[in-house]
């Protein structure tokens, strides 16, 4: 690698690559497309390039992520042309091989057609009518708790708090005192308040700071903690409610599992059904033979 540059993952240079070569292929140029580099009568455009970078998760360092990709169209499309110049194209295996290549992308590509039909995601009204019906059997793996958290370099910030916290468990309204406290005490008031509005797995709530991991499972509903010493920051933590494992889970916790779910098994029964659809017009019009 040269000295200064950064380092782009291969992965990603590979997935841009196969995705453009998917569109573009070999082209001649055209009036008013302007092309970034050309092999032979092959050309890679910057609206190509513009295309396939939109559709992808953006990276800190794109402008070396595409320098390395148009090296390796280069590289790629000199090492085809060579291959073809010297007869390898006609090779018998080297044939066998692109008929499968291209059987391949034309089956990717149909699934994709049939599977975009079935929509992005299915409908939150089939979700929840499935949670509905089936909520009797659907079982939370571990606890689910919500809590009131907030964090502060000052300890005597997060003392003051947990004060306020015990003073105003005493009384009524303490969501609403609870706010009021965040918003005087808290380092980040925003993501404190976040935290508190639902429920969560509780071996997953706070997986950046262990020491809480810890302290979480030993508070009982109403509990709160001492003030934590843990990443270089103080912490106070209570349970407001425990959800135990084996409970029936409120749809705003499966919602995002459901979907997916759901939209993976419509998928693949649309697939099935045109898969039986192609078997029975074959058989109609004797193209499809197993022995």
């Amino acid at each position: 690698m040269v000295p200064g540059t950064k380092y782009i993952p291969a992965g990603f240079v590979l997935t841009l690559l196969g995705l453009l070569l998917v569109l573009s292929g070999c082209r001649e140029a055209t009036n008013g497309n302007e092309y970034v580099a050309r092999v032979g009568d092959e050309y890679l455009y910057q609206s190509d390039i513009d295309a396939i970078i939109s559709t992808l998760p953006s990276i800190e360092d794109s402008a070396s992520a595409v320098s390395q990709f148009v090296d390796q169209w280069v590289t790629n499309s000199l090492l085809a042309q060579e291959a073809r110049a010297i007869g390898l194209d006609d090779d018998r295996h080297v044939r066998r091989l692109i008929a499968d290549s291209e059987k391949s992308v034309l089956v990717s590509s149909l699934m994709n057609q049939i599977y975009a039909e079935q929509g992005e995601t299915v409908p939150l009204a089939e979700v929840r009518t499935y949670y509905e019906l089936n909520k009797s059997r659907l079982k939370i793996v571990e606890p689910y708790v919500r809590v009131r958290y907030l964090s502060n370099t000052d300890r005597n910030e997060v003392r003051e708090a947990r004060r306020l916290l015990q003073r105003a468990m005493s009384g009524s309204g303490v969501d609403s005192l609870w706010t009021t406290i965040v918003s005087a005490h808290a380092e980040n008031p925003a993501r404190a308040l976040t935290i508190g509005q639902q429920h969560h797995p509780e071996s997953r709530l706070f997986t950046s700071i262990p020491d809480l991991v810890e302290v979480l499972p030993r508070l009982d509903n109403g509990q709160i903690s001492a003030v934590v010493s843990a990443e270089g920051k103080f912490h106070l933590l209570q349970v407001v409610d425990r959800v135990p494992a084996g409970s029936e889970p409120y749809f705003e916790w499966v919602n995002g599992e459901l979907t997916r779910q759901l939209t993976l098994q419509n998928r693949k029964e649309a697939l099935a059904r045109k898969i039986q659809e192609l078997r029975t017009k074959a058989l109609a019009r004797n193209s499809l033979e197993i022995k």
